[in-house]
């Protein structure tokens, strides 16, 4: 493929995960052609850092790339189930939950069979054109009536005077040989999911590490909340209610109801609390586990023969305290940010104060412009879609809900699922956005 080839697409995606392939599952699953997604990766991983032998999905396999919106799409994990004739084992032995491996398994099936994935293809620039939007890659440009971008979060670690701090982060964590940890002295820094396997994982090595430091802000290792009714916010029901709302009442939202995605799940913390537990009464392989919650870590700075100082401060009582170790894992979660391949048509863009762009309820980005070319983000409304927009819960509803849009007509039913909790949408719609700089 030279540089200086031109590919017309009707749709375009830019990130090849887990929204893009739903995206493109449905969009063929509606009889359409001309799509394409772009990688800039060599082949499809899914959060290979966090691997963990024996780590499981938190979320039920129903909300896979199409079931939710078609259950009878031929892309579907069960699909995928029967194709490699692992149906009835998978439902004997993972009857409430199944592993993160097998989905990462799922999502290749699904790539080798859609046959519309361009890896080692990077997007590095978007314009308008008369003729819609222009993607300049590494392999030639494309052009598109239809551009979904879903790229993902990127990992954060705060601003501490550690250089190797974005090497450590959990993203990483399988990347280490094993050994590296053995005897050591570990601090993990985080109080959700990925810290709670990373201390698990630890201690379970069959050379654990000698201590290990757990700094939590969280007044305690909180679970996640996983009860039905709080459940129904993972709903197209509730999604389409919060974009309703007005940001403050939105931002509130989110704050109260965290505990639905960040919380740790009751059996990782029942798991995690016996094998502590053990790890108190087996002298002989013991490891000191020093949990501290209602903690922050004021900063990571390097010291001598590669060890770390760590300085932290009680949020309840100001106490502060340095320690040394050996190294420092990051569990600090993911932040979204504006891809800079769209800073060629940031003037057609409008963006909240939270720094989001401005989503239109079939996840268009409100340009400005009387052009017919859409730019559809996934993973990037959290703000106004609620905490559902960044998991796998709606993935199937949004897909279907831009399928829809782009075709101009309803091809999937998207409006007959009913909740138990009333969610009346507001009188005001979504909040007016201003314009902010890129």
């Amino acid at each position: 493929m030279s540089v200086s080839s031109i590919f017309k697409k009707d749709l375009l995606a830019i990130g090849c995960g887990p929204s893009n392939l739903s995206l493109i599952a449905l969009w063929i699953g509606a009889g359409q052609s001309g799509s394409v997604i772009l990688d800039r990766s060599s082949s499809f991983t899914w959060h290979s850092g966090m691997q963990l032998p024996g780590a499981e999905l938190q979320v039920s396999f129903l909300k896979d790339l199409v079931i939710l919106a078609d259950p009878t799409n031929p892309y579907s994990f069960l699909s995928y189930l029967k194709s490699t004739g692992s149906i009835y084992r998978t439902l004997v032995a993972s009857r409430y939950s199944v592993s993160r491996k097998a989905f990462e398994k799922y999502y290749n099936w699904a790539i080798n069979r859609l046959e519309a994935v361009e890896f080692n293809t990077e997007a590095t620039a978007i314009t308008m054109g008369t003729d819609g939007f222009h993607v300049e890659t590494n392999s030639g440009r494309y052009v598109a009536s239809n551009v979904s971008v879903g790229i993902g979060k990127k990992p954060y670690v705060p601003n501490f005077d550690d250089p190797d701090r974005t090497r450590y982060h959990s993203a990483n964590f399988m990347e280490r040989a094993p050994a590296s940890y053995a005897g050591r002295d570990i601090c993990v820094v985080g109080g959700g999911q990925s810290a709670a396997e990373i201390v698990e994982y630890l201690l379970n090595l069959p050379t654990p590490p000698a201590t290990i430091h757990w700094i939590c802000r969280r007044p305690m290792l909180l679970p996640l909340d996983d009860s039905p009714f709080v459940n129904e916010i993972y709903t197209p029901a509730f999604a389409e209610y919060f974009y309703s709302l007005p940001e403050a009442a939105r931002a509130r939202l989110n704050e109260s109801l965290k505990m639905t995605s960040d919380g740790i799940s009751m059996r990782t913390l029942e798991s995690l609390y016996s094998r502590l537990y053990r790890n108190n009464i087996e002298t002989e392989s013991h490891t000191r586990v020093d949990l501290k919650c209602s903690c922050e870590v004021l900063n990571v700075a390097k010291r001598h023969e590669g060890r770390r100082s760590v300085t932290t401060r009680n949020t309840l009582t100001d106490f502060r305290e340095e320690f040394d170790c050996d190294k420092v894992l990051y569990a600090t979660g993911y932040r979204y940010e504006t891809p800079a391949f769209l800073d060629g048509i940031a003037t057609l863009l409008t963006f909240l104060p939270s720094g989001e762009i401005c989503l239109n309820e079939d996840f268009s980005a409100r340009l400005k412009t009387s052009k017919k070319a859409r730019l559809f983000l996934q993973n990037a409304g959290v703000s106004q879609f609620g905490l559902a927009d960044q998991n796998l819960s709606l993935s199937a509803w949004r897909s279907a809900k831009i399928v829809n849009s782009i075709l101009g007509r309803e091809y999937y039913t998207l409006d007959k699922e009913s909740v138990a909790t009333s969610f009346p949408l507001s009188q005001q719609g979504a909040p007016h956005s201003r314009k902010i700089a890129v």
